[in-house]
This record gives structure tokens, sequence and C-alpha cells, in this order.
């Protein structure tokens, strides 16, 4: 891990890596909030409408983690040192809604 880059929302944390000798990697770990998951606005019946859902799908966190001074840094040079997120986003996948389930 890259000395002084570390860095933190209230969900989410990121460093850089170095993973050769001259080659880094930005590393994001998140765990976003599972009361915005669709699926389950869908299923309590409050919510009548797609843009209901969609509009939930879209929590503070993801904000945060976007708009962090360093993830904004290293967005704008990842042509140059890739970014990771990997996590929980707790978002639903196609692969939820198939005959078999």
């Amino acid at each position: 891990i890259h000395p002084h880059s570390y860095t933190d929302t209230s969900k989410a944390v990121g460093v850089r890596i170095l993973v050769d000798s001259w080659y880094f990697v930005n590393f994001w770990s998140a765990h976003l909030d599972y009361l915005a998951y669709g699926p389950y606005a869908a299923y309590n019946k409050l919510v009548t409408s797609i843009s209901q859902i969609l509009a939930g799908e879209h929590p503070r966190s993801r904000h945060e983690i976007k708009n962090n001074t360093k993830m904004t840094a290293w967005r704008r040079k990842s042509a140059i040192v890739p970014i990771i997120l990997a996590g929980d986003f707790n978002c639903p996948s196609h692969l939820d809604w198939t005959d078999e389930t």
C-alpha cells in the first residue's frame, strides 16, 4: 500500500497499491446501503412506479464515494492508473430476474 494514499467515506475505503516495482492500482472496497435495494421497494407495495424505485437506487453513499477528493483525482488519471471498485453494492442483478428464480 502506497503511503498516504488511504482515503475513506462512511461506506468505503480506498488505497493505492504498488503491484509491481513500477505499476500502481487504485483500489476501493465499498459496502453500500441495503435499504436502497430496489426489489425491496417494489415488494412492499408502497412504491408504485419505476421512477420511485430508480430514485431509491441512488443513495447518498454512492455520491460520497464518487465525490471523494481522492476518488475524483484518481478518476481523472484512470487511463494511467486503473481503479478497481469492489464490494457489496446491494443492487439487483439481471440474474435475479430469470424464469428460474
